[in-house]
């Protein structure tokens, strides 16, 4: 049975649970995800769901999660999306503190504040 952890410490955790795990049953794959909350569970690959970088940065930080990612990153597949891909970047432009896991410079929030962000037409 293949393990996927989904980090839940904010964002878009519930939906990334259900895609990876409808993504499995539609390729015949018998596996889970698993959130990831309180600490690092054994687990096949990882995803690092979205939301705000400097507040997932110091929740991982906060409960050992930052130091056990950066222990296993060699070992299993991890995505990133939206704040998660920040996190896993070399470099950012913002004082945020992140995994250094991929050579990328990523620039947060190009179009201003979060709430600023949002376009209707």
């Amino acid at each position: 049975m293949i393990k996927v952890g989904v980090t839940a410490f904010q964002g878009d955790v519930e939906e990334h649970i259900i895609t990876v795990e409808r993504a499995m049953d539609s390729m015949g794959i018998e596996g889970r995800a698993i959130p990831i909350r309180k600490k690092m569970v054994d687990v096949d690959a990882l995803i690092i769901p979205g939301g705000e970088s400097t507040t997932i940065s110091s929740l991982m930080i906060k409960t050992g999660i930052f130091e056990e990612i950066k222990k296993i990153a060699d070992d299993i597949p991890i995505m990133g999306t939206c704040a998660g891909c920040i996190l896993m970047s070399k470099e950012v432009d913002h004082a945020v503190k992140t995994l250094e896991l991929m050579d990328m410079e990523v620039e947060r929030n190009a179009f201003g504040r979060q709430k600023d962000s949002f376009q209707c037409s």
